[in-house]
Formats: C-alpha cells, structure tokens, sequence
C-alpha cells in the first residue's frame, strides 16, 4: 500500500471511528492491521501527529487523542475568523457557475442513507467552493488544514448532537442569500452557523467527555 493510500485510509478509519478516541497502537500493531511493513508506517504517522490525528503516547506507542471542549472552542475562535472575511473576500467573484458547483454539494449531501464521513467531506467542499473564488491560496491551505482538525468532530457532532439537518438548512440558506446578492447576510449567517455549533459542541464535550 503506498505511503499517500496509507494515510487516506488510516484517517477514515479514525474519522469513522474503527480507532475510537482514547485508542492506543504501535508501528507494529498498525503494520500487522494494514498488512505493510513498518517503514512506510512509520513515515505516515509523522505526518498523522503533525496534523494532529494522532499524539505521542509513551516511548513507542500513539494515540488517537480524545475530543476536547477546549480545543473544540478554540478551533471555533479560528473559524470565526478566518471563514467569514474568506466568504466576504470571494463574494465579488461568485457567479452562476461557482454557485450551481455550491449547490451541487448541497445536492449531493442530502442523499439518503449517505455515511456520515463522505456528508462531512461534501459539507466542506460547499464551504470551499465559494471560498475558491477569492483566489487566495495561503489562506485557501490554512482553511483546508484547519478543516482537517475540525473534521474529528464533525461525526459526533452530527451522531451526538442530532445537528445534521440544522446544518443542512443553514447551508441552503446561506446559498439563497449569496444568490441574492446579500452578502452582509451571508456573511453574518455564516457567523452565526460556526459559532452556534461550535457553542453546542463545547457545551457538550464539557459535559460529557469522551
């Protein structure tokens, strides 16, 4: 298995849960699970702790570390941020066709008995779509690395929190409002859409650690 096919596969399975948070493994254990040797593992888990998916545990061993209220409000903070000045920066350039790939998304993720996981992955393409068109690479890659943090805590999210049609409605009427030219609104939804969810989550963790 190649280094890049690797580490696809070991992040959907954390994201889907296979390795639970709180699960410790080894080189050794990963290598027998994935049928590989341990170098091309080895390689792949400096990259899963660099990008957080992983932490050290112990002198061999790794973890998949445990949803935190803390971090999960101060992913929120960054979000609050940097999304709505990347939706206000792009809006000057969305147009027809940027805004029918938007909703083509939002299409897609509304597809009965559709997994969680790929839900989650189409919920953020939506979201990168509009900000696309602002043409702004460096923030473009700090957006997508920051989504691949957030992205622990989409499942349970939508699982413990029943958020998904909330999240869903919330979309399609930031898409009605970027249709309309209503840009303050959007933005301003948007807003309000990271923080109340980022709100529940924090509220949640705090109270029932996992």
């Amino acid at each position: 298995m190649a280094k890049t096919e690797l580490y696809q596969t070991i992040v959907t399975d954390i994201r889907q849960g296979f390795w639970p948070p709180g699960k410790v493994l080894t080189q050794q254990s990963l290598a027998v699970h994935y049928q590989t040797s341990r170098i091309p593992i080895r390689d792949v888990l400096v990259r899963l702790q660099a990008e957080g998916w992983l932490v050290s545990q112990g002198k061999a061993g790794v973890k998949v570390p445990e949803l935190c209220a803390e971090q999960a409000e101060e992913l929120c903070l960054i979000r609050l941020q940097l999304e709505p000045l990347m939706l206000s920066l792009a809006a000057p350039a969305l147009n027809f066709q940027i805004l029918g790939a938007a909703r083509d998304c939002l299409l897609l993720a509304e597809q009965a008995n559709l997994p969680a996981l790929t839900r989650g992955d189409l919920n953020w393409r939506f979201h990168q779509t509009l900000y696309e068109a602002a043409a702004k690479p460096m923030l473009l890659q700090i957006l997508n690395q920051l989504h691949q943090r957030v992205a622990m805590y989409l499942g349970f999210q939508e699982l413990a929190l029943n958020y998904q049609q909330r999240s869903s409605d919330e979309h399609w009427q930031l898409l009605s409002l970027l249709e309309q030219g209503d840009v303050p609104a959007a933005v301003t939804l948007l807003h309000q859409h990271i923080a109340e969810a980022g709100m529940l989550l924090k509220q949640h963790l705090a109270k029932e650690p996992v």
